[in-house]
């Protein structure tokens, strides 16, 4: 069944009478409301949360806990010149993925990778999807790679003679609901073991997948930002980066 996926945004609607920040947001999710995605949609003027690849793969014991995993999203985040809370994507013994985004912003925001292109509704729609991304939606490092058409050094359960099929792989440790699967994050991403298996998932389908990896494979984390940054603050931090790198303020 197709769509038109082109919403009058120019429009005033008589029951839209709204005066925040977000207003645009609003008025665009009113007219999809739960109509089906069959083209790319834009992020660009939408007010957003971005979910994003870190650039190598990780193996459990590389990772080192959730906490270090979240420190080097918000370290690649920061050197990318993205503001916002940017944490791992990964289930732990002491949260669960379902809870990383707040609920005031579970419902509101789209979340877009790096070329604002959308991957979800709202992170509603991720839990409710197991993380089933939009038609023709990627997911991308932080340095624009698309992440399907990168393949991982292989590990000892990989066959080294068939690399191009292989798979990409997202380590997560939860269950498709967002629950964390305590006995599949490789003993809270610290213990590499061929006897053990990790939750994964193949980046070509639903993020929650219920699949599992050896906990001596490698894969890729996903860094999801959890919090609403300002615009503006966000356009005077690239210009004083930019002023700091190569001499010139452009606000």
């Amino acid at each position: 069944e197709e769509y038109d996926d082109s919403p009058n945004l120019g429009n005033e609607d008589d029951d839209l009478k709204s005066n925040t920040e977000n207003e645009f947001t609003t008025k665009f999710f009113k007219f999809y409301g739960k109509r089906k995605l069959t083209n790319q949609v834009s992020c660009h003027s939408l007010s957003h949360l971005k979910l994003i690849a870190l650039d190598k793969s990780f193996s459990p014991k590389d990772i080192n806990t959730t906490k270090s995993a979240d420190f080097q999203c918000f370290r690649k985040a920061r050197a990318n010149g993205l503001l916002g809370n940017f944490k791992a994507l990964l289930g732990g013994i002491d949260r669960n993925l379902k809870d990383l985004v707040p609920y005031n912003l579970s419902y509101d925001f789209p979340i877009c990778n790096l070329d604002k292109q959308m991957l979800f509704r709202n992170w509603q729609e991720f839990l409710k999807l197991s993380g089933e991304k939009h038609e023709k939606s990627e997911i991308q490092t932080f340095t624009g790679r698309t992440l399907s058409e990168i393949k991982i050094p292989p590990g000892n359960s990989i066959n080294i003679s068939n690399l191009s099929n292989e798979p990409t792989y997202i380590w997560h440790g939860s269950e498709p609901s967002g629950i964390t699967d305590i006995d599949g994050t490789c003993q809270e991403w610290s213990k590499n073991h061929s006897r053990k298996f990790g939750r994964a998932s193949d980046v070509s389908g639903p993020l929650l997948a219920d699949q599992s990896i050896r906990c001596n494979d490698r894969a890729f984390i996903l860094c999801l930002q959890v919090d609403e940054i300002d615009e503006k603050r966000y356009r005077e931090f690239n210009s004083l980066k930019r002023y700091y790198e190569h001499g010139r303020y452009t606000p």
